[in-house]
């Protein structure tokens, strides 16, 4: 590949390049998606798609109807049919026992993770399927001609909640190869559908790129990147880590399964560009938001530390009293020593500007955007760090991810 920055290439140079890696990226997509035999490693083929995407940044008259960069995806091949026919997908109550099902997801993440994934359930049959039942689990597997259970993929969604988030996904390395994962995520938007789901976010760890790629391939957009919320453990076996020494971090990748309404917003003047970028990315139509009425007396606001030690403030209503509201949060966390701290914010309240303001005084810094995340309203993500994460050890797939951790970057040096 040619060594120089796209940004020193002239237009003539940069059409050549274009062309040289639509040809290269083309093939590579053929071998993976309809021979399923590539030829080069994930990190090789994502040093190719950045420089791709990188082009058309810059040269956007570089970008057609053809442009890699407009389709999703690439037609499965007939190899890939039968393998998985091979290899049927099944929904949980169709196939095992309960007994039967639990012990097998459970061994599948313990070849993987050891024991540091951090969702009981996987590890407990009761718990799982207490989840199952209660609605708050809706999962797939995929299983090998034995019966054995090989992959694992689920919906886990809040009670109420318009949203799900995917997750829970892991398949066995020697089942790898045969596109479980992608066929599994495809399969498993029927199990939204089914439920009325708006949307389905996902949080990948930055160390893994193959579940990045996987929610590129799918269409999801990036959202946001949460810094040091995971363990450092929370690492597949055998994965190389340059994260090693730090708390781990996650894509937000979301994607809407009805068609998204026009919504009325505020947007905060230091996000106001990057949250015009991402809704167009979503392909949202704004409204910008009107302050008719002066806020509420009361705010109404919630505090929660979750399972890997990581604060989250709620606020469904700003009210005159937020500043008080807020900092008595904060003091609830400092006793906690929580590692980070979430801020989440509606989109259209009217006091959003003056909370981002008190927030960025107190060293909050830009996450992302949740849509429809809390009872059905889109909001605003902000988050501060109580641990130390270097964002130039990550793993990012996606130029949009780039794009998003380069801002957040910059916004973590001007607090």
């Amino acid at each position: 590949m040619n060594a120089r920055s796209v940004d020193h290439l002239s237009p003539i140079e940069a059409r050549i390049e274009h062309a040289r890696l639509t040809e290269e990226l083309s093939k590579h997509d053929q071998r993976y998606y309809q021979e399923d035999a590539p030829i080069i490693s994930d990190a090789q083929y994502d040093a190719l798609r950045r420089r791709y995407e990188a082009l058309e940044k810059l040269f956007p008259e570089l970008v057609t109807d053809q442009s890699l960069t407009q389709k999703v995806g690439s037609k499965p091949s007939e190899k890939f049919a039968k393998i998985k026919h091979s290899i049927p997908m099944l929904s949980l109550g169709n196939v095992f026992t309960d007994d039967d099902v639990s012990d097998f997801v459970a061994r599948c993440f313990q070849e993987i993770y050891g024991g540091h994934y951090f969702h009981a359930e996987v590890s407990s049959a009761t718990l799982y399927w207490e989840k199952v039942r209660a609605g708050a689990l809706i999962p797939l597997v995929a299983r090998a001609p034995t019966g054995d259970i090989v992959g694992h993929i689920a919906l886990e969604r809040e009670e109420g909640a318009s949203v799900a988030e995917r997750g829970e996904a892991v398949v066995l390395p020697q089942y790898r190869g045969h596109h479980l994962l992608e066929t599994m995520t495809e399969r498993l938007r029927l199990e939204a559908d089914k439920n009325s789901l708006v949307g389905v976010f996902a949080k990948p760890v930055t160390v893994h790129t193959f579940s990045q790629r996987n929610d590129d391939r799918a269409g999801m957009t990036t959202c946001g990147l949460m810094l040091g919320v995971s363990p450092e453990s929370l690492i597949p076996n055998n994965m190389p880590a340059p994260t090693l020494g730090q708390r781990q971090s996650v894509v937000l990748t979301f994607s809407f399964y009805q068609p998204p309404t026009r919504r009325a917003v505020f947007l905060p003047a230091p996000y106001g560009r990057i949250l015009e970028k991402i809704y167009t990315q979503l392909k949202v139509d704004l409204i910008q938001g009107t302050k008719n009425n002066t806020l509420a007396a009361q705010s109404s606001a919630e505090v929660e530390i979750d399972s890997r030690n990581n604060g989250l403030i709620i606020f469904k209503k700003i009210g005159l009293d937020f500043e008080s509201v807020f900092r008595r949060a904060l003091a609830t966390f400092s006793k906690a020593s929580v590692y980070s701290i979430q801020l989440w914010v509606p989109m259209s309240d009217p006091g959003l500007e003056e909370l981002v303001c008190l927030s960025r005084e107190n060293k909050f810094f830009f996450c992302g955007l949740g849509p429809a995340f809390l009872n059905g309203e889109d909001i605003l993500i902000l988050q501060m760090l109580n641990c130390d994460v270097a964002l130039e050890k990550l793993q990012l797939f996606s130029q949009q991810t780039l794009d998003l951790a380069s801002f957040i970057a910059q916004d973590r040096l001007e607090i």
